[in-house]
This record gives C-alpha cells, sequence and structure tokens, in this order.
C-alpha cells in the first residue's frame, strides 16, 4: 500500500510530497513545526515538529552544526544517557505504558563526529518517549540528508494538558528565522 507523506524541509523551505511504501511512521500528513534554542548560537538547536495527533518528533534545526559544519563527520549516534538507554525504551497500551518519562532538557542522545567533537541531543518537550530512531545508529546521515522524516531522532507523546506550555517554549519559524536574522 502506498501512502502520502507531506514533508516540510527546512533547508529549502518547501513543500514536498513523498510516496513511501512503509507506514510513514514518523510524519504523515499535518504537523506544525516549532524551533527549540538550546543556548544562545543557533549552532545546537533543534526542531520539534508536532503532528496533530499530540506526537513530537525531534530533529535537528537546519542551523545545527551537525548540518552546517560536521555534516559529513558525524561518527556515531549513542541513545545511552548516563544509566539509561533511551534505545531500550518499549511502551505498550493506548496509554504507551512503560515509556520512558522525558524533562525538557532530557538528553536522548550523544552525537559523536570523527574530530572528537560531541553534541547532546535534547528532548524539548517534557513527555513520554515513545521511541527513539535506531536506524541513525547504522545510518548517520540519515540526520542530515532526511532531517524531518527518516532523520528524526526520536518521538516524544506530551501530556495533552502541557500541549500549550510545551508551545509557549518554542519559538514558530518565522520567529526564529528573525531571530537568526539579528544575530
Amino acid at each position: 500500500m502506498i501512502q502520502y507523506c507531506i514533508i516540510y524541509d527546512l533547508m529549502n523551505q518547501s513543500r514536498a510530497i513523498e510516496h513511501t511504501s512503509t507506514g510513514a511512521e514518523i510524519i504523515t500528513t499535518c504537523f506544525v513545526s516549532w524551533l527549540y534554542e538550546v543556548g544562545k548560537s543557533p549552532n545546537e538547536d533543534q526542531c520539534v515538529l508536532l503532528h496533530s495527533n499530540g506526537v513530537c518528533a525531534i530533529c535537528l534545526s537546519p542551523k545545527h552544526q551537525l548540518i552546517t559544519k560536521y555534516a559529513q563527520n558525524i561518527e556515531s549516534v549513542d541513545f545511552h544517557s548516563g544509566s539509561t538507554d533511551r534505545a531500550a525504551n518499549r511502551v505498550s497500551g493506548k496509554r504507551k505504558r512503560g515509556g520512558q518519562q522525558l524533562q525538557q532538557q532530557s538528553i536522548l542522545c550523544a552525537i559523536t563526529c570523527s574530530d572528537g567533537e560531541r553534541f547532546s541531543i535534547r528532548s524539548c518537550v517534557q513527555g513520554t518517549l515513545l521511541e527513539v530512531n535506531e536506524q541513525l545508529v547504522s545510518n548517520t546521515s540519515l540526520m542530515v540528508s532526511k532531517t524531518v522524516s527518516d532523520g528524526y531522532i526520536a518521538l516524544v507523546l506530551p501530556r495533552l494538558q502541557a500541549a500549550d506550555k510545551i508551545v509557549a517554549g518554542l519559538l514558530s519559524e518565522d520567529e526564529y528565522m528573525n531571530r537568526l536574522e539579528i544575530q
């Protein structure tokens, strides 16, 4: 069965329709793109794609150093955060029981480049970890080449009551681009 996925490409600021033969687990039809500022520099900002069903896909922002500077030098992705293995996360049932609880600053993974530079990728939203993209372990280039589709880092389900609070802490694409022009 062929499904259509509407993907918003932040790098080229255009919409594209992709045909996939898989279940299109990540981003299927409607979502809103929000950006999370990690620090004072846009070099480590991340993107949160909020789907109409409430699930958030965590991705890298188009200005993240891993995309702009280290695209060819990503060596490894490690989903172990301290004593917690994010890749071992398993959820079950309608209410997604068993998922790891995340805070906005929780580290999802560490990405290491060939020169030894290390980047910590944060959750950006408070909620339940549904899954991490284990494909990134064997194919790190997905993070750069298909940032908002196959290169997503994790899927997080925030509590429904927290949706307004989550959006309040993020920037819309226009706000983010305006802030980059000022810097």
